[in-house]
């Protein structure tokens, strides 16, 4: 992984945790980011928004995001890009063990929760094509491409 310091998208809810009405709001997410790991590099934006609701003493934080990741056949080594398009929900309570972000001064980094998402969603096997053949063993040839008399 690269040593890069990740951005923040860091929302302060002091008002909103003060007032004692249930309620919701919602921010918009627009990060530039370049962040490249050993699987997957992360160079475009990403977009979306969370809508925060709060509920009794818990504040539930509906993400919808939109990403493009690259990523690199796992047989082949072609570059294959992916849009990905996450919806998920994550809570802050005020019990600090079952709390899914940490809430620090009334503030939360919504940056954290939507690359560990990403990072959930890219598949343990990654292929160009479920039929992808990769390289020959023995002369290297991409079997994609072209065949040899080594592999049949």
């Amino acid at each position: 992984m690269l040593d890069i310091e990740l951005p923040q998208v860091v929302v302060d809810l002091t008002n909103f945790i003060s007032d004692r009405n249930q309620g919701q709001i919602e921010f918009p997410i627009n990060v530039d980011l370049n962040y490249a790991e050993e699987r997957f590099v992360v160079d475009k934006s990403i977009i979306g928004k969370v809508k925060i609701e709060k509920v009794n003493e818990k504040l539930w934080l509906h993400f919808a995001v939109k990403a493009e990741i690259k990523l690199i056949c796992d047989r082949c080594l072609k570059k294959i890009n992916k849009n990905l398009s996450l919806n998920f929900d994550r809570f802050v309570n005020a019990d600090a063990e079952e709390q899914e972000i940490i809430l620090t001064d009334n503030k939360i980094d919504l940056f954290s929760p939507i690359l560990d998402e990403i990072i959930l969603k890219i598949p343990a096997k990654i292929l160009c094509k479920h039929n992808c053949r990769g390289f020959c063993p023995n002369c290297g040839v991409n079997l994609n491409l072209k065949s040899c008399n080594h592999y049949k």
